[in-house]
């Protein structure tokens, strides 16, 4: 996008921003990774690692580190969302009923990315609980970069 330089198309510019904006988190991420450390969030920091990765970029050897031990803030309660949606996704019962059961899983969790898959769950039934994996992601777009 920044290679097309000043087109007459806004995508474009919004995309060359986001690009921008991502490419900075992963020179100096001691922001992001604090930010996602305090609303436990951590698995948002493999999907920041996974796009340094695609884009070539290596995040400094000392943020490198802090980003990993900031995975673990959140990890375990998301897990155990992911499971019980893929419980969710096998159940025998009713729509209603396996909704309700999810809906009870996913109260009893902590952090940002179980709570906003609780919210999605609850404006949009059990289809957000078959996307679930990809929340982190959409998390670290919106949350954290504000895409």
């Amino acid at each position: 996008a920044r290679e097309l330089g000043d087109v007459p198309f806004p995508d474009v510019g919004r995309a060359a921003a986001k690009l921008t904006a991502l490419e900075a988190a992963m020179g100096a991420p001691s922001g992001v990774i604090e930010t996602i450390r305090e609303v436990q969030a951590g698995p948002a920091l493999i999907v920041l690692r996974d796009w340094a990765g695609l884009l070539g970029k290596a995040i400094p050897k000392r943020e490198a580190r802090d980003l990993s031990k900031a995975v673990k803030s959140g990890l375990k309660d998301w897990k155990a969302a992911l499971k019980a949606c893929a419980k969710a996704g096998k159940s025998k019962k009713n729509e209603a009923e396996t909704l309700a059961v999810l809906i009870e899983a996913l109260e009893k969790l902590e952090g940002a990315l179980p709570a906003a898959l609780l919210e999605d769950v609850n404006a949009s039934g059990l289809k957000a609980a078959e996307s679930a994996e990809g929340l982190p992601a959409s998390y670290l777009a919106t949350s954290i970069f504000g895409w």
